[in-house]
């Protein structure tokens, strides 16, 4: 009997194996991503850090180059060689005594997570039915929190017993985890009905870039995520700070309401799913961002009302924005997989995958300026994107049809709202 909310996975295990496996190895590093250089090397913190901030930006390009392979080369090859490319990135950190090998171990990383962001919605384009994309998008998310979770707590573990040398093992299970995540995806027997081999390698036909960047509603989707990204990414940055420095709640109330994030994470995302699959997709993303927009207003009141009420408040703004992050999640990946034509599903996942890399580079400085302003002036902003974002969502609506798609129901986008003249590239 198939849960609600979940796809028939059957078959495809491996495959459900390998996402497991690669959250679980990331959950193991994450936590501990600067303590490892600072506490296993000669380099210092700042040293560690302007390592990684150039690393991050490296992103940028390494994700247009991952929507071109991937259209080249097919999604699973692709999904395959960023676990092969993380595993050699993440080993090379064992071997780190100099700012240029963190630098370029660092680098490698971030290209090869850069092309498994990319591949991975294309990946599941591949193996759901038209139907059943947001169920495998909602149950993959559901676990990669679990694994993040499962892995935070035994790098913790790990650092607690074994000191430098279970800092170490962390990153050597990790790179070990995407050799293992490599093999099982290579072993899954993924159909590639999809792909037109009639075409040469790497044509795009109607498609290429050219065809990206006329999409003019998919463009303006995209435009909208990076309010998205931006409301999801205030919960991680600025939650926490002003929770603590002007709400003056505990400072355990941080790592709760993120471990609380986790875990509604793993376990809420099939009864999500399952509640709105047969409403449009429009109406559903609309409703998030009120969800979310009441989220960051119990934020604000959180940091004028009484220290109990104050955790009362934000216990509720996780919740509010843990299940925004659930209803997003799987439907807006598969808006952009449907917005796509099956040669060039890789460049617009790419162009959509971009926001996340700008936001994380503008973010930490738009929220910790707005912090020092004051509770009004961070999260009044953030309100208003929210408000921004749903009402752009209802005008997309008109000419974006993936948006009108119902949950669930899968169909095609239609043709008339994609350009049909642009020569590929």
């Amino acid at each position: 009997m198939r849960i609600p909310g979940l796809p028939n996975a059957r078959g495809h295990g491996r495959l459900l194996g390998a996402f497991g496996i690669d959250a679980l190895g990331g959950g193991l590093f994450l936590p501990f991503s600067v303590l490892f250089f600072t506490m296993t090397t000669s380099l210092g913190l700042q040293q560690v850090g302007l390592a990684l901030s150039i690393a991050a930006i490296a992103r940028l390009p390494a994700t247009g180059g991952a929507g071109m392979l991937t259209d080249r080369i097919g999604p699973k090859n692709a999904v395959i060689i960023s676990n092969l490319v993380q595993a050699i990135g993440f080993a090379g950190y064992l071997f780190v005594d100099s700012f240029t090998q963190m630098l370029l171990a660092a680098v490698v990383v971030q290209v090869g997570n850069s092309l498994f962001w990319v591949a991975y919605p294309a990946l599941v384009h591949e193996v759901a039915d038209k139907a059943g994309q947001e169920r495998w998008f909602a149950l993959i998310n559901a676990l990669r929190n679990a694994g993040l979770a499962v892995g935070a707590l035994g790098a913790s573990l790990a650092v607690a017993l074994g000191g430098t040398i279970g800092y170490q093992l962390i990153v050597a299970v990790n790179a070990a985890s995407f050799v293992v995540a490599a093999i099982l995806t290579r072993l899954d027997p993924i159909p590639s009905r999809r792909r037109d081999h009639r075409q040469q390698p790497g044509a795009a036909g109607a498609a290429g870039w050219v065809a990206v960047l006329r999409d003019r509603p998919f463009l303006g989707f995209v435009g909208v995520n990076l309010g998205f990204a931006l409301l999801s990414l205030s919960f991680v940055i600025a939650v926490p700070v002003f929770l603590v420095d002007v709400a003056h709640l505990p400072g355990w109330t941080p790592g709760t309401l993120l471990a609380l994030n986790a875990v509604l994470g793993a376990l809420g995302a099939a009864p999500v799913v399952a509640a709105i699959t047969g409403r449009r997709r429009d109406h559903v993303l609309f409703s998030s961002q009120l969800i979310i927009g009441a989220g960051y207003g119990c934020v604000l009141l959180a940091g004028l009302a009484s220290p109990g009420l104050s955790l009362t408040l934000a216990l509720l703004a996780a919740v509010l924005v843990t299940t925004t992050e659930l209803i997003q999640g799987p439907a807006v990946s598969a808006i952009v997989n449907e917005s796509a034509g099956d040669q060039d599903r890789g460049r617009y996942i790419s162009v959509y995958q971009m926001t996340f890399s700008i936001v994380d580079i503008i973010a930490p400085v738009a929220l910790t300026t707005a912090l020092t302003h004051g509770p009004f002036a961070t999260w009044l902003p953030l309100i208003v994107i929210a408000a921004l974002d749903a009402v752009v969502i209802l005008l997309l609506s008109r000419h974006l049809s993936a948006l009108t798609s119902r949950i669930g129901h899968g169909t095609p986008a239609d043709p008339v709202t994609r350009p049909i003249e642009a020569d590929g590239l």
